[in-house]
């Protein structure tokens, strides 16, 4: 499996080329697929943008900026292809990290270091969690995906969930993200402009 975008280095040496890369992959690739998808879309359509986790958690910035901005940009993309289409139901979902157990297919970033051996670096480094607590089903995010689609959870419209949340618990928590229109979004709201 390849993940495209995910070159980790530090800004200072980071290639130029690659970094960019990161856009080009992540935000006009969702740009692309977003313009195919409303062609041809039928009135309640669904777009699950997946994301990343990573965008949400500051000490596993670093050497992850090319791919962290990217997907923060992408985020907003998609947020802002719901505000234009209010018949279309989109969200977007962090997949969770799994170790994808495919014969003769290691995960690997686009520049070939081994994607697992960053992730282990970067949450060592942090002091924070142990390899062990960050592998999630390999299953869950499409279990969590056909889910999203369901009718119960269209109050996740426009927003960027885990698919590691528990369906019952956000249920549970259903009128609060409805009192809230920017909660698990992409914003910047912050003093003076608390709503």
């Amino acid at each position: 499996m390849l993940v495209q975008g995910l070159s980790p280095e530090v800004i200072t040496e980071a290639d130029g080329e690659d970094w960019w890369r990161a856009f080009e992959v992540n935000v006009k690739g969702t740009f692309k697929v977003a313009q195919s998808f409303l062609s041809t879309k039928n009135s309640e359509a669904t777009f699950i943008n997946i994301s990343a986790g990573s965008i949400q958690v500051p000490h596993l910035s670093a050497k992850l900026s090319a791919y962290n901005a990217s997907k923060f940009a992408a985020l907003k993309l998609v947020e802002t292809l719901g505000v234009e289409n209010p018949s279309l139901y989109v969200v977007s979902m962090h997949p969770g990290v799994s170790t994808l157990p495919l014969p003769g297919c290691p995960l690997r970033c686009h520049r070939g270091e081994r994607l697992l051996t960053s992730l282990q670096v970067q949450f060592e480094m942090s002091g924070k969690i142990g390899l062990h607590k960050i592998f999630d089903a390999p299953e869950l995010p499409g279990h969590f995906a056909v889910w999203l689609c369901s009718e119960e959870a269209k109050f996740l419209r426009g927003r960027f969930v885990w698919c590691t949340w528990n369906a019952s618990e956000l249920l549970a928590e259903r009128a609060m993200f409805e009192a809230n229109p920017l909660l698990t979004t992409a914003n910047c709201i912050g003093w003076p402009y608390s709503p």
